[in-house]
């Protein structure tokens, strides 16, 4: 059993929540790690990338990085990842195979699972089960200086410095995804982790399945009101980054700066909501 010490003040949440709470993220959702591609120059392009244009739509897979993921929304990636497992002869795809894989095909041979023999030159080193990415999950980087769980709708997968989970069916009537995303990023779960969670230096902490499928979950008589709370608080983000486009577009800065400052302050009034739910 892991150690763990506390002051006072931090003693008594914790023996709370744990206390409070009939399940752990573990009882309730599967979790599971993003794709290794073991070759990131030949399986992920920008958007910008002439070569887009000439690739089969279904091969190409929204990519989320670490760095794209906020509290309760995922910023739109502007890379996609070209899911090579789909094609079982690489032979019938042979743009994909000149512009894309033949330039890395020694690093591709050379990755151990192709020495071996378990997988084909052309395939992702991990590419995982599609159908876990391809799903309403929810979402976080492995290391991060706070909670940062997102809900992603747009069957994005993402790279290995991800980590996502998905509701079980039969707690899918208990718990909603909002309602989860909700208490994960409130102040008070932000603490909790921290007791349990590893501090890596630099006010960075590892955000590791191991220890965050471990945190409890409460559900009480303020889980309407919560769930409530982060609907409204993902609608309002959803604003911020519509007003956020407009600025890239029409450069009108002043009008839509003031706007953003405003849903800003929604967002942090409607979170302290639920903190002190």
């Amino acid at each position: 059993h892991n150690w763990i010490i506390l002051n006072n003040k931090d003693k008594t949440l914790y023996e709370r929540i744990e206390n409070k709470s009939k399940y752990t993220l573990e009882d309730i959702a599967i979790s599971f790690q993003g794709i290794i591609t073991g070759c990131d120059k030949a399986f992920i392009l920008n958007m910008n990338d002439e070569r887009i244009n000439h690739i089969d739509k279904k091969l190409l897979k929204s990519w989320v990085k670490n760095k794209n993921i906020n509290q309760y929304i995922i910023e739109e990636s502007s890379q996609r990842l070209i899911y090579s497992n789909d094609i079982n002869n690489i032979r019938k795809y042979p743009y994909i195979e000149e512009k894309c894989f033949i330039p890395y095909k020694e690093k591709l041979e050379n990755r151990r699972e192709c020495i071996k023999n378990i997988r084909k030159w052309y395939e992702l080193q991990w590419g995982r089960e599609k159908s876990m990415f391809e799903r309403k999950k929810i979402m976080y980087p492995y290391k991060s200086s706070c909670n940062k769980f997102a809900i992603d709708e747009n069957n994005s997968f993402c790279s290995a410095d991800v980590y996502s989970f998905y509701i079980k069916e039969k707690y899918k009537e208990i718990f909603s995804y909002e309602y989860i995303v909700g208490i994960l990023n409130s102040d008070i779960y932000d603490r909790y982790f921290k007791m349990i969670g590893k501090y890596m230096g630099n006010k960075i902490y590892d955000y590791y399945p191991n220890k965050v499928m471990k945190l409890k979950i409460f559900k009480d008589d303020n889980y309407n009101e919560i769930e409530n709370l982060s609907k409204k608080i993902i609608s309002v983000k959803k604003q911020i980054v519509m007003y956020e486009k407009k600025i890239k577009l029409h450069g009108k800065k002043d009008m839509n700066n003031r706007e953003i400052y405003n849903l800003e302050n929604k967002t942090y009034l409607l979170q302290n909501k639920i903190n002190e739910l």
